[in-house]
C-alpha cells in the first residue's frame, strides 16, 4: 500500500511542492511506514529515500542543494502516517499444484501470525519479521513455490489500496 502526502519546499525564495509516496506494509494487524519513500516534483520522478537504522539514504536529488535535501529529511523524519483501513483478516483463492486445485485459505490472528489451510486441513503459519522476510512457523515445510505463491497472494491482499 501506498500513503500520499506533500509538502512545500522553500528554497532560496523558491516553492517546490514535493509529493512523498511512502510504501506501506501490512506488519502485526496495522500497516506501517517500510522507510523507503518516493519523491516527485509535479509529476517528474526525483530521487528515492530510504530510512535504515535511523539513517536516510537519498538516491538521485541531483537538484537540490545540502540545504533542501535537509529540508526533505526532517520532513520524512516527522511524518507520521494515519491509520489506515482495516482489512478483513481472512480471505480465500485457488492455488494449482500439479493436476490439483487447492483450496488455501489464510487467517491472520494476533501478533501477524498468518494460519494457512489447505482443502479444510491446517498446513502451516506464517510470519513476517520486522523486515518483512516471511518465515514458517509450524507445519510440514511448504514447497518453496507453494510458499512464495501464498506469501505473494498475502502481501497482494494487504497492499490492495
Amino acid at each position: 500500500m501506498i500513503y500520499r502526502t506533500g509538502f512545500a519546499l522553500n528554497n532560496n525564495g523558491l516553492e517546490r511542492y514535493i509529493q512523498v509516496e511512502t510504501i506501506l506494509a501490512f506488519y502485526e494487524q496495522q500497516f506501517i511506514s517500510t522507510g523507503k519513500h518516493l519523491l516527485f516534483e509535479d509529476e517528474t520522478f526525483i530521487g528515492n529515500v530510504t530510512l535504515d537504522n535511523d539513517e536516510y539514504t537519498l538516491r538521485g536529488f541531483e537538484n537540490f542543494d545540502d540545504a533542501a535535501k535537509a529540508d526533505i529529511e526532517i520532513f520524512l523524519r516527522k511524518l507520521t502516517i494515519p491509520h489506515q483501513q482495516e482489512l478483513m483478516s481472512a480471505f480465500g483463492f485457488g492455488i494449482q499444484s500439479a493436476d490439483e486445485l487447492i483450496f488455501c485459505e489464510v487467517i491472520l490472528k494476533d501478533k501477524g501470525i498468518y494460519t494457512v489451510w489447505m482443502n479444510g486441513s491446517q498446513a502451516a503459519e506464517l510470519t513476517q519479521d520486522s523486515k518483512c522476510k516471511w518465515h514458517q512457523l509450524t507445519g510440514e515445510k511448504l514447497r518453496p513455490s507453494i510458499l512464495r505463491e501464498i506469501t505473494e497472494r498475502v502481501e497482494g491482499y494487504y497492499n490492495q489500496f
